[in-house]
């Protein structure tokens, strides 16, 4: 059914009112002479929100606002700077587990890259390169309250993935437990400021070695724990050297 335009609402509008007027001068007093005039008013009064009520759903049309500001650039520069590093990050974590074993265990335990721990490990270097970025002005600015969720967004959602496949290998539900459970947020952003403030690097070792742990099998691991975060603390403090993260306290 065609809907009528403005134009045909107005004319009705002045229709319904001059018809009221007549009836008012010239039909005699009485019940139906009110009733008319009444009905023919109310008439001219629905016409008239309409005219208006059209106007103002026109000019707040939500179907055309965003949801939320992604200006586009502001999230397609850190997560394009992600994906670029994401293979050289799941190489050093596979290398990383390797020499563990080597040099650590003599060969003796079992070598399993664990989805869990490559998970974890590509989320804190995540972490890491975007406070890099964020500190260098590589990115635009993100506001913290209203940005958080896209970030955590980029930043698991491109650790989910690997550089070989479009496929994740750990599940969505998995990757959100061991998230929020670890804190892989908040967790490697205090083990850098602990590192600026104290000179000490060792929470940021402790993170990334216990994600290599999980890739690493036998009776003998618990034996050797000191050994691996010392052996591991040499390469911790180049690599945090490296990224020569400021952040504001």
């Amino acid at each position: 059914m065609k809907k009528e335009s403005t134009v045909e609402k107005i004319s009705g509008l002045i229709f319904c009112f001059v018809i009221a007027g007549l009836i008012y001068n010239y039909v005699d007093s009485g019940m139906w002479r009110n009733i008319g005039i009444g009905f023919l008013v109310l008439i001219g009064f629905v016409a008239l929100y309409e005219i208006f009520d059209k106007g103002k759903s026109k000019s707040y049309d939500t179907s055309k606002i965003q949801r939320f500001d992604t200006s586009k650039n502001k999230f397609a520069d850190l997560a394009g700077e992600l994906e670029k590093k994401k293979g050289s990050i799941e190489n050093m974590y596979k290398i990383s587990v390797d020499e563990i074993n080597k040099n650590v265990f003599s060969d003796d335990l079992i070598c399993k890259i664990s989805n869990e721990g490559l998970f974890t490990f590509k989320c804190i270097f995540n972490v890491f390169l975007y406070a890099k970025l964020s500190t260098d002005d590589a990115i635009p600015n993100f506001d913290g309250d209203k940005d958080i969720a896209n970030i955590q967004k980029i930043i698991t959602g491109i650790a989910m993935h690997s550089s070989k496949t479009s496929k994740p290998f750990i599940s969505q539900k998995k990757a959100k437990e061991i998230w929020v459970k670890k804190k892989l947020l908040m967790s490697p952003l205090k083990a850098i400021a602990l590192s600026k403030k104290n000179n000490d690097n060792s929470a940021a070792n402790k993170l990334l070695v216990d994600s290599f742990l999980l890739s690493l099998n036998g009776h003998k691991k618990n034996m050797k724990l000191k050994k691996v975060y010392d052996y591991c603390q040499q390469n911790t403090d180049e690599i945090i050297e490296r990224l020569d993260i400021c952040l504001q306290d």
